[in-house]
């Protein structure tokens, strides 16, 4: 009787199955749509990193321009900055953090891991003037600690 693997529910004949091209159609199937899903999200992070060159973006690389312009002009560069940290299961949990108000449009948010999981998860958060929430999603089981650096520029 065939097994599955532990991330992806891949399928494992075992030695004395027979060959069955359905089996290995299905794998496939599902190794593609993993593949596919990982492109768009680093797609989407290419996306919000941007191009050196950018000005009027809304990307890392047009507020970086912009904080080089405050610089040159010899004005204050940061308003405030704040650490929040916290942990989560990564099964589908979400948590909000209280945080000291920002304008939301003047900072950049730097996330870190903590402490890996060694199970395949994903997170998301998003800024708001009075706090930060947090999600993620995995279907296995454990704990993900986070950190997030609130860098509200003037």
């Amino acid at each position: 009787m065939s097994t599955t693997t532990e991330n992806y529910g891949l399928i494992l004949p075992e030695q004395e199955d027979t060959y069955d091209v359905d089996v290995f159609n299905e794998n496939f199937d599902t190794l593609d749509a993993v593949v596919a899903s990982a492109e768009r999200e680093i797609g989407a992070v290419s996306d919000k990193i941007g191009f050196a060159t950018d000005e009027n973006d809304n990307t890392v690389f047009s507020k970086l321009n912009a904080i080089a312009a405050i610089v040159e002009q010899g004005s204050s560069l940061i308003k405030s900055i704040q650490r929040v940290t916290t942990s989560l299961s990564i099964k589908n949990e979400s948590k909000t953090e209280t945080i000291h108000a920002v304008d939301t449009s003047r900072c950049i948010v730097i996330s870190e891991i903590l402490c890996q999981t060694s199970y395949p998860y994903s997170f998301s958060y998003a800024l708001n003037s009075g706090s930060l929430s947090v999600s993620t999603t995995s279907a296995n089981s454990g704990t993900l600690y986070l950190g997030f650096w609130i860098i509200e520029f003037s």
